[in-house]
């Protein structure tokens, strides 16, 4: 049976005799395991049997939340608890415990409401699922954002197994972006794929850090300049029906859509090397576009041609005259298979001379 110890001593006043014991009333004497979770927690739910249910109770009920996540823009708002940020992120900790804290509400104008929820949902419930193809560059950028290491760690190898000629561009902004040498390593090797990647409509979503990081990149072998040309037109295009409601068109444009194109791709041209392409390659596929002049592409044909002329424009400097140097065809063809993921292709056999032939025929027959 329970008891407690009376405040008053045997005999009165504060001698510092040994307290009495009193008795607890037969009807409040029940242990707690006689008392029903729902009468201590008025049917609430949070007495679950496991810590990882009762979190999972707080995040779907908002059950004592302190603290309200605003996204300007979305009508969006999630309700969570300020322990369970700090806990995760040392910058949550700092935004919400130290002396900058906010009171009752967080705004964060620049995360994608989709991506948070899905890390909410990941550190209350403890979740091992990688996040959708859909938002799962997003959720890495947060990961980095916030330093939340176990969660960077768990989207970089996903996105790492994941990368393809199809999907390289946006996996490869966000690599370039935190400095991911993982998924940098691996993109490289799918990089080998130039022409598939350069004339993926993925291309469009680099942005302008990682854009000029892929035309540097000593991995990009297109089978001609003309697509690493039609690769910055393509992006170029993109960013302007961003700004405007009007699409451009790729063949033609209007004179001053000519001007505004060209102020967007301008700092890319150079890294093109026009003088690898053919004269009919350029007339085929860069004069229409309009980026260059009419005098400028004179100059640019002249020199293509090898026909003395004015120099090049500034806008069209690259000298080289030699495609890009591709790697060795037993290694691109290792990388590229390791790329694409294919155990059944192999490398070609190496081609015995004579001499050795006759070696390897005579070590056979002495084996057997």
């Amino acid at each position: 049976m329970m008891s407690s110890y009376s405040s008053d001593v045997k005999g009165g006043g504060r001698g510092g005799m040994t307290p009495t014991p009193t008795k607890i009333p037969k009807h409040r004497s029940r242990s707690l395991s006689s008392v029903s979770c729902g009468s201590l927690h008025h049917g609430r739910g949070c007495c679950a049997g496991s810590s990882l249910e009762r979190l999972s109770f707080l995040r779907r009920s908002g059950f004592r939340s302190d603290i309200t996540i605003t996204f300007p823009g979305h009508d969006v708002e999630l309700k969570a608890h300020r322990i369970v940020l700090a806990v995760s992120s040392p910058v949550f900790d700092v935004m919400l415990y130290g002396s900058m804290a906010v009171d009752n509400v967080l705004s964060l104008p620049e995360d994608p409401p989709a991506a948070f929820e899905w890390i909410l949902d990941y550190l209350y419930c403890d979740g091992c699922d990688v996040p959708g193809a859909h938002i799962r560059e997003q959720v890495f950028r947060l990961a980095h954002k916030y330093h939340m290491c176990s969660l960077y760690h768990l989207c970089s190898q996903q996105l790492q197994a994941d990368v393809t000629p199809l999907n390289f561009s946006s996996i490869y902004d966000v690599a370039v972006l935190v400095e991911d040498e993982e998924i940098l390593e691996k993109c490289e090797r799918v990089l080998l794929m130039t022409d598939r990647v350069l004339s993926s409509p993925d291309i469009v979503k680099l942005s302008r850090p990682a854009l000029r990081s892929l035309l540097q990149h000593h991995s990009l072998t297109p089978s001609s300049e003309t697509i690493v040309f039609q690769a910055i037109i393509n992006w170029g295009c993109q960013k302007l029906k961003g700004k405007a409601e009007d699409d451009l068109r790729k063949d033609v444009i209007s004179e001053g859509d000519r001007l505004s194109l060209r102020q967007e791709v301008e700092e890319f041209l150079p890294l093109v090397r026009f003088l690898s392409m053919t004269t009919e390659e350029f007339v085929v596929c860069v004069v229409p576009s309009n980026i260059f002049t009419s005098q400028e592409c004179i100059a640019i044909l002249k020199r293509i041609a090898g026909i003395e002329g004015p120099d090049l424009p500034e806008v069209a400097s690259c000298e080289y005259t030699r495609k890009r140097k591709s790697r060795p065809a037993k290694e691109s063809h290792r990388q590229s298979t390791e790329a694409s993921g294919d155990p059944a292709a192999k490398p070609p056999l190496k081609r015995l001379r004579g001499s050795e032939l006759k070696r390897y025929s005579s070590v056979r027959e002495k084996r057997h």
